[in-house]
């Protein structure tokens, strides 16, 4: 099975809830090993870094066996305002 944004985007949002803005693009030049992810979410309000990473990893956990790497920016809505203000 090769991994396309849409396959991933899809399991991403299957499995985690109020997802307000989603971005999965592939790094890999096509190969579909390598993803660049940022899921924003209402959910990750009062959530470690790590236990956000964990949630989305679990999200994709059935492509991971298939992925190089990936390079996730997971952020409440409230960050991705500042972030959005800050470039």
């Amino acid at each position: 099975m090769t991994n396309t944004p849409e396959t991933l985007e899809a399991s991403i949002r299957a499995g985690i809830s109020n997802i307000s803005h989603l971005d999965v693009h592939d790094l890999s030049d096509g190969c579909g090993e390598k993803f660049g992810i940022v899921c924003v979410s209402e959910s990750f309000n009062g959530v470690s870094l790590l236990e956000r990473h964990r949630i989305v990893h679990n999200s994709i956990e059935k492509h991971m066996k298939t992925i190089h790497a990936i390079e996730l920016k997971t952020w409440t809505p409230k960050q991705f305002e500042k972030k959005k203000l800050a470039q």
